[in-house]
């Protein structure tokens, strides 16, 4: 999915914010254009954020990516925090294939806490 990120504002990610990992990013053949790729699974890995049920919001260095539903249904890890590169893309794609890695890593950590 390809789109402009919606609801971009600034929040405060908090002395204990820790990034889950970096924005990946890819280049437009056609215009040069850096886009960036967001997780297209919410961090809980339960709820697709196709179709902006997501806010993506950021402060200094961090996106963040909030599953709206999980927010709504009170899950503490409905929240992506990643580290950008550079000023925030102005497009983004849904894509879970660039943070296979990260997802594993959310997934073995929640199996330890249980």
């Amino acid at each position: 999915m390809v789109g402009t990120l919606p609801g971009m504002t600034t929040f405060n990610p908090g002395p204990n914010a820790r990034p889950d990992g970096p924005v990946r990013y890819r280049t437009e053949p056609a215009t040069g254009e850096r886009v960036g790729i967001l997780p297209a699974t919410c961090k809980s890995g339960v709820h697709s954020l196709v179709g902006g049920r997501y806010l993506a919001t950021v402060s200094g260095e961090l996106l963040r990516v909030e599953c709206v539903a999980c927010h709504a249904l009170g899950d503490p890890n409905y929240t992506w925090v990643l580290t950008l590169s550079g000023a925030p893309p102005v497009r983004a794609e849904l894509d879970d294939r660039p943070y296979s890695d990260l997802a594993l890593i959310v997934s073995r950590a929640r199996r330890m806490d249980r």
